[in-house]
């Protein structure tokens, strides 16, 4: 690539594969956050985990991911429970950003999703940021 700007005016659409969909713990992978879209209904009155998968192991699934490039996802929990709430945990080789946690859709005030940045800093590291 290159650095410079683009300007895009009217509808910008792109296909979007069916959401990874998570009901335990888990480790994610990097084929499952390139989809962009994970939704989390844990369904056992707890909290659930989702591990990010090692530098390594996300790296070779952007192997075209250069220094600062970087790749924006969400994570929308859908559980109803309020004890249901999902915290995204860190893999080796990365670096975690603000709040990880992401609430359940148990009342209207609750942030039961989240996006995030996952940006590479150096081979095989990366850093993931919660960007709202």
């Amino acid at each position: 690539g290159f650095a410079g700007n683009i300007i895009l005016k009217g509808i910008v659409h792109h296909k979007q594969a069916a959401p990874t969909a998570k009901t335990t713990n888990a480790t994610l992978t990097a084929a499952e956050i390139a989809v962009g879209i994970i939704t989390v209904n844990q369904g056992a009155g707890a909290t659930s985990s989702l591990t990010l998968p090692t530098g390594t192991d996300f790296e070779a699934g952007f192997s075209s991911f250069a220094t600062d490039d970087a790749f924006d996802f969400s994570v929308i929990n859908i559980s109803t429970v309020a004890a249901e709430d999902a915290d995204i945990l860190v893999g080796a080789g990365w670096t975690l950003v603000g709040s990880m946690a992401v609430q359940s859709n148990d009342a209207i005030t609750s942030k039961s999703s989240g996006r995030f940045r996952a940006r590479r800093t150096a081979a095989h590291t990366f850093s993931l940021y919660r960007i709202s």
